[in-house]
């Protein structure tokens, strides 16, 4: 029971973290937006001039697609995490020692990229085209990639994207850790079940004798069942209490892997170990209904 808490109080933060990363506003419109990675190299885009008369090219073309709104190159993709850093100095203060440098991503864009993207607000070599398109982006795909190939089909490019498969690549890894994490607080929680289920129906099996014996005595089916109830449950009560203790210790744990959620939610910590409490009692509850049935005779006779 105290693994089941800890395994869903884990879980509970890393799904409310992706929630919050999934509906926060993103500063940019990922929709309709066509994505297309590419390398110049080679003897013919050696010099910078080689390099801007090739995406001025490219440009000019894939605008030319129908069904393309605008287009625009970039050196980095939105939450693709291709950025570079880099130190500077800032201007009309002491120049600092590099190590001491404030640090800044660079990001080189062509004009037209924050009108693509709908961002409110020196190209050497950028890599990353991005296309706004009337309707769907993989509608005009096939043409916006012949477009560039026709004007050096030598150069390789990775397969077109729309902008929202890159956002949604850049959360796999916490959607990853989100489903490992709820399926083994699940497991963990079944087995629990399980494992009261049969610590109960076993504990009444080897007191028949003296619930026959109480029974015979006057005691009510309601008292039987509270006894039974009391005694599968105290144990319970005691693996919540420790498992509180390990799940506080494992949401400090969290504290750098979850986002724009607090890792001490009282609702939390008060919800889980109520629904944990709950579980368990239903386990409990149906081999104690069936000690309540016991016939003291026939646990006497047994004896």
């Amino acid at each position: 029971m105290a693994l089941s808490l800890v395994l869903l109080v884990g879980a509970g933060l890393l799904f409310r973290s992706l929630m919050t990363l999934i509906d926060m506003p993103l500063g940019f419109t990922s929709d309709r937006i066509l994505t297309l990675q590419m390398a110049p190299t080679g003897e013919n885009y050696r010099s910078t001039g080689q390099l801007i008369a090739y995406w001025s090219n490219v440009l000019e073309r894939v605008q030319a697609v129908p069904g393309v709104e605008s287009a625009a190159l970039t050196t980095s993709l939105p939450m693709s995490g291709g950025r570079s850093l880099i130190a500077f100095n800032v201007e009309g203060r002491p120049q600092a020692p590099l190590s001491q440098q404030p640090l800044a991503f660079r990001v080189e864009v062509s004009p037209g990229d924050f009108r693509t993207l709908g961002i409110p607000v020196s190209a050497r070599a950028p890599q990353n085209l991005v296309v706004r398109t009337a309707g769907d982006p993989m509608a005009v795909a096939a043409a916006t990639k012949a477009a560039v190939q026709a004007i050096d089909a030598s150069l390789p490019l990775s397969p077109p994207r729309p902008l929202g498969a890159v956002i949604g690549a850049s959360l796999t890894q916490r959607r990853f850790n989100m489903t490992l994490l709820a399926a083994f607080a699940g497991i963990a929680l079944l087995l629990a079940m399980a494992g009261i289920y049969g610590t109960v129906s076993c504990a009444v099996a080897q007191r028949n004798n003296e619930i026959g014996i109480r029974v015979a005595l006057g005691a009510a089916k309601g008292e039987i069942l509270r006894l039974v109830l009391r005694d599968a449950l105290r144990p319970v009560a005691g693996g919540l209490v420790v498992g509180l203790m390990a799940a506080f210790g494992l949401t400090r744990a969290l504290e750098r892997l979850v986002f724009g959620v607090s890792t001490t939610d009282a609702v939390r910590f008060v919800s889980l170990p109520v629904l944990l409490a709950l579980v368990a009692f239903i386990a409990s509850l149906v081999p104690a209904l069936r000690a309540t049935k016991v016939d003291p005779l026939d646990a006497l006779r047994m004896d």
